[in-house]
């Protein structure tokens, strides 16, 4: 998990220290357009950067969230009538409410959605 939209090596948070730490009780919210290759989300070792080795695919991760937070939401800036067409976006609508993002007005029912118990 980066701190920042800049991925650099060493700005991150190890995300079994996230599970370790921040309870169930907490909101997850993952930001991105979500159109990656298989490959990043499938495979062992699937990454945006090519130098780190993931022992989990990414979609396992997705499912540990899910499965641990009460509350997951991915805020995605395609329009929902392109979603249809990326891959990627289907199977991990699967497993995360997935929600457009592309307004202010989009944003503000995404947060309402948020607070809903």
């Amino acid at each position: 998990l980066y701190t920042d939209p800049y991925i650099i090596d060493g700005r991150w948070i190890d995300t079994d220290w996230v599970f370790r730490n921040l309870g169930s009780d907490y909101k997850v919210i993952i930001v991105g357009d979500a159109a990656m290759s298989s490959y990043e989300l499938m495979a062992r070792g699937g990454n945006i950067n090519w130098y780190d080795w993931n022992s989990e695919p990414g979609i396992d991760w997705l499912r540990k969230f899910n499965r641990f937070y009460r509350k997951v939401i991915w805020l995605n800036p395609i329009p929902r009538n392109k979603w249809p067409y990326v891959r990627s976006i289907q199977a991990m609508q699967s497993l995360v409410t997935m929600v457009p993002c592309s307004t202010l007005r989009e944003l503000a029912q995404a947060c309402r959605r948020l607070a809903q118990n």
